[in-house]
């Protein structure tokens, strides 16, 4: 299988009933995403629904926690069985029983170390970090938000909310990156930006329609991160 540039999706927490609004964009423009669920034992009957159409349009549902903790702050005032236990089986058995094999996970507040990722790839195909801009602005130099089919279990994307000072600029550059090398560039973001969600995690979607745009443009394609192979994401 072939290497393909393209751009993978994360979307963070539980904005179920704003992630849903946004499916005619998704569909129109064949994106397909991933949404990292927390706190799934507080998914209503609705989310629930909601969420197995996303699933059934070719989205990725994975896991995002149970409690949504910062893992190395709750493993040291508790223990690693205690982490294993709380955060991620008992959210794990909720997302099973409501019928979301997940095989991602993405760490609360990015928050990981080895730790970790060697207890949690017992568990998950797939781990996922964040990392901030670099003090250059220049998002092409930073390597470890682009995946690069190496086979890479553990990867770390780039946040696009409104306080992550991302510019349409900036994604112009990533993308060209993501082209001449042939790439798939890891975006992550919360909700999106409205009248009672204006907060700093929260993202425009004026932004989120000129990445799809610009992936359109040069003919680049979308991966929920679990098609992420080491011999080519799937196209």
């Amino acid at each position: 299988m072939k290497r393909h540039a393209g751009v993978s999706l994360s979307f963070d927490d539980r904005s179920v009933n704003e992630w849903f609004e946004l499916r005619g964009l998704f569909r129109e423009n064949n994106v397909r995403a991933t949404f990292f669920i927390t706190q799934p034992d507080s998914l209503d009957s609705i989310e629930i629904y909601k969420l197995k159409e996303l699933q059934n349009d070719g989205h990725e549902i994975g896991f995002h926690g149970t409690m949504h903790v910062l893992s190395e702050y709750y493993i040291k005032e508790n223990s690693y069985t205690d982490y294993l236990d709380n955060e991620i089986s008992k959210g794990m058995k909720t997302m099973d029983s409501l019928g979301f094999k997940c095989v991602s996970f993405a760490y609360p507040y990015g928050a990981k170390y080895w730790f970790t990722d060697f207890l949690l790839l017992r568990k998950f195909e797939f781990l996922r970090g964040v990392s901030p801009v670099n003090k250059e602005k220049n998002i092409s130099k930073m390597d470890e938000i682009y995946y690069s089919f190496d086979g890479s279990k553990i990867l770390s994307a780039l946040g696009f909310d409104i306080n992550s000072g991302i510019t349409k600029s900036m994604i112009d550059v990533a993308i060209e990156r993501s082209i001449a090398s042939q790439e798939v560039l890891l975006l992550y973001a919360h909700a999106p930006d409205t009248d009672e969600q204006d907060n700093g995690y929260s993202f425009n979607i004026e932004l989120l329609k000129y990445i799809i745009q610009k992936a359109k443009e040069n003919d680049i394609g979308f991966y929920p991160m679990c098609e992420l192979k080491a011999n080519g994401a799937y196209r």
